[in-house]
């Protein structure tokens, strides 16, 4: 059977996130555009702590850790029972997100970028080493068609994700992001606000799921942070959780343990194991489980 390879972009197939360095583009494009990026910087930052006060509008509460259980089985009919405070929690979070495009938006900030800008930028900080795809990526990919690959991003820029993965690894429409609308190939400035938070990329999954029929394929979803969580818990796919715990200690012990809430022994095991590069660490049901794995090379090794 096949693998059908769905990821999340940045950190996950890069080395860094993006957003900031795409933050750049319009002053590359268009110099001495106002206002400073660190306008939309500090904005999201002070609507980042209103939204955690709640003067954003209502938020729903958090229900953590997310596996309360450890051997629940996650199933189509029960998933959104299952984590309905989080979804609600996500869906509450697009308010958020939603403030931080429409600030971009209000100024116009991407305006009149084409696509040819967009795709040289990306090859330019490509070249300048600002950023670069997770070692591993190109040899993990080598077997797979391009056919059998997906984004689902929150990143703004599709024309900027194919450019920085290449159009030999994956289809453009392929790629699922927060799309910067366009009109014959230039950026108007608005933002289509499909894609801001995890419960948005379940949407998305479900809808890449529906299209593809899970019985034909072994589908994968592969992601790196919170937007995630939701796609590697989903029942249809194997989820992985891809994160260095030496590199990334933090993050990956408050995904894994606070907020997954994944078997602390078993963790602390997988860090101290220098040998061990892949662990399956949860199973969701009968034909899918939730993965650790380091590296995408180490990835390779879970008999895909």
């Amino acid at each position: 059977m096949k693998n059908v390879i769905i990821c999340d972009f940045d950190e996950t197939i890069t080395n860094r996130d993006t957003i900031s360095i795409l933050g750049q583009l319009p002053y590359y494009c268009k110099p001495g555009s106002k206002p400073e990026w660190s306008h939309f910087t500090d904005t999201y930052m002070q609507n980042y702590e209103r939204f955690h006060q709640g003067s954003l509008g209502h938020l729903s509460q958090r229900s953590l850790p997310l596996l309360k259980s450890s051997g629940s089985v996650i199933t189509t009919s029960n998933f959104k029972t299952f984590f309905e405070d989080e979804l609600n929690y996500q869906k509450d979070a697009r308010r958020l997100e939603m403030s931080s495009t429409n600030e971009m938006a209000k100024y116009r900030i991407f305006a009149n970028i084409t696509f040819s800008d967009v795709s040289r930028f990306a090859k330019k900080k490509l070249e300048e080493q600002c950023f670069s795809v997770r070692k591993g990526f190109n040899e993990f990919m080598l077997p797979i068609p391009k056919d059998d690959l997906y984004v689902i991003s929150v990143n703004w820029s599709g024309e900027f994700i194919e450019a920085s993965i290449g159009n030999n690894i994956i289809a453009r429409e392929h790629i699922y992001c927060n799309q910067l609308l366009s009109a014959n190939t230039v950026y108007t400035g608005d933002f289509s606000n499909r894609l801001l938070t995890g419960a948005d990329k379940v949407d998305v999954l479900e809808d890449i799921l529906t299209d593809r029929e899970p019985s034909s394929a072994r589908f994968w979803y592969i992601g790196d942070s919170e937007t995630d969580l939701l796609n590697i818990l989903h029942p249809e796919v194997n989820g992985v959780l891809l994160i260095d715990p030496v590199q990334n200690e933090s993050k990956f012990k408050k995904l894994s343990l606070e907020i997954l809430g994944l078997n602390q022994k078993i963790i602390d095991q997988f860090i101290d194991d220098k040998d061990s590069g892949w662990l399956q660490c949860y199973e969701k049901n009968d034909y899918n489980s939730i993965f650790l794995a380091k590296s995408w090379s180490d990835l390779k090794n879970i008999h895909l």
